[in-house]
């Protein structure tokens, strides 16, 4: 089995960056032996959804995967697929982002992509079930210097740009906003939702703390593919954050009327 704190995944979250220039290697056997077999482990999710995922060679001659920019160099895709159903997007997207974050911890790079990909030559790779979709798939693979198009890209997607504390967190309700480190024992938990990645580094989520449940929401907008994986990204980041500081919990759905409600997080 491989071991999930090798070294933390709260120091793996911090360090994690979107990477699209990679060397033109394939991984190495421990390399690829040790990714695939935490892939192959039995991952809880919050809902009990069940994506599956595999890592797939290259699948495009010329490196163009979408929209979104290039992908150079890159001799591996993590291809994650699920069934639809309730929730299933954000489970896809907090076990996605947790295979990510341990990627992040072999070294190697990796970069969400979520609608702008080339879909045909994935499905092909996935074999794909009734009723299953493929949300999102990343490169895997050593990094290599990001270059000018790399750091152009970076730049316009406002990849370390983060909104404070007081536009995404609240006590109780949304009148009451909280400040940087204001979040008690939930504050490490916090944090590390805000530097997570999104949709264009639009940070979708805004959580309300209610004692000792936390409460998770999406903006304002319409709730599309591209918010749930980025709400099951947020949820991956706080759960595991605190687990690492001792403080387990349960997510479920809670009675609460407003349409931007996604999920609930309670301490156990």
């Amino acid at each position: 089995m491989v071991s999930e704190f090798m070294e933390s995944y709260t120091e793996w979250m911090k360090e994690r960056t979107s990477w699209r220039t990679y060397k033109n290697e394939k991984l190495e056997k421990v390399d690829r032996k040790l990714f695939e077999e935490f892939i192959a482990e039995h991952h809880v999710t919050p809902f009990g959804n069940e994506p599956r995922f595999r890592l797939v060679d290259n699948f495009s001659e010329d490196g163009k995967i979408g929209t979104y920019g290039f992908i150079r160099g890159a001799q591996h895709f993590l291809v994650g697929a699920v069934r639809e159903s309730p929730m299933s997007i954000e489970d896809l997207g907090y076990l996605f982002e947790k295979i990510i974050l341990y990627a992040t911890g072999l070294g190697l790079g990796t970069c969400w992509l979520g609608g702008t990909f080339t879909r045909k030559p994935a499905f092909e790779k996935m074999e794909l079930g009734e009723d299953e979709t493929i949300p999102a798939i990343s490169p895997v693979g050593y990094k290599s210097d990001r270059g000018l198009i790399g750091k152009a890209i970076r730049w316009t997607a406002g990849s370390r740009n983060r909104k404070p504390w007081s536009e995404l967190f609240y006590r109780d309700n949304f009148e009451s906003p909280l400040n940087n480190g204001e979040g008690g024992v939930y504050s490490v938990g916090l944090e590390m939702v805000r530097i997570a990645p999104s949709s264009s580094n639009n940070q979708p989520w805004r959580v309300v703390l209610d004692g000792d449940s936390v409460h998770f929401y999406h903006d304002e907008k319409e709730y599309s593919t591209h918010k749930q994986l980025d709400l099951g990204i947020a949820m991956c980041h706080f759960d595991l954050a605190n687990k690492e500081q001792g403080i387990p919990g349960v997510w479920s759905k809670e009675s609460i009327s407003d349409t931007r409600y996604v999920a609930t997080w309670s301490k156990l």
